[in-house]
């Protein structure tokens, strides 16, 4: 796990929810289902930290300090990777976004299909009320990192 997902966890995270890995076989399971690979810097973070809520802490930060990122409610568990992909491509969602974390109005942070078999892939914010899609970051470290920028503002 790198230092930017362990600083993420330890500030953001809600206390009453702490992350769930992913085991291997999950991950398998759902690349399996959804016919696809993970790039493998979402795969290692989703295997140490898997599925995880942020505190309230996180939304008050990026409001409070007007800071131009989209809040990142969750991570998904494979399940919800699976269904809320599915789910949100049959009302709308573009068929080759996988989601795998919200904001807290449900809008989803995904990262593409055709990216697949890469080491990293960025990652895209879909706003479902204005099928928008918009690239937040050239990779998931680097939307993790964003995040903790503001832990420095605090």
């Amino acid at each position: 796990m790198t230092k930017e997902l362990l600083r993420f966890v330890k500030h953001w995270c809600h206390v009453d929810y702490p992350p769930k890995p992913m085991a291997n076989e999950d991950i398998l399971r759902l690349e399996k289902s959804l016919q696809t690979v993970f790039p493998l810097d979402y795969k290692l973070a989703i295997e140490a930290i898997g599925a995880l809520h942020t505190s309230i802490k996180l939304l008050d930060e990026i409001v409070d300090n007007q800071f131009d990122v989209p809040d990142l409610s969750c991570l998904y568990s494979a399940d919800e990777v699976l269904s809320e992909t599915v789910e949100w491509r049959e009302i709308g969602m573009p068929d080759h976004l996988i989601a795998i974390g919200s904001d807290c109005a449900g809008n989803k942070f995904c990262i593409a299909s055709e990216d697949r078999y890469h080491e990293t892939s960025p990652i895209y914010f879909w706003d479902h009320d204005f099928d928008d899609t918009e690239l937040v970051a050239p990779t998931f470290n680097h939307w993790i990192a964003e995040y903790n920028k503001l832990i420095d503002l605090s």
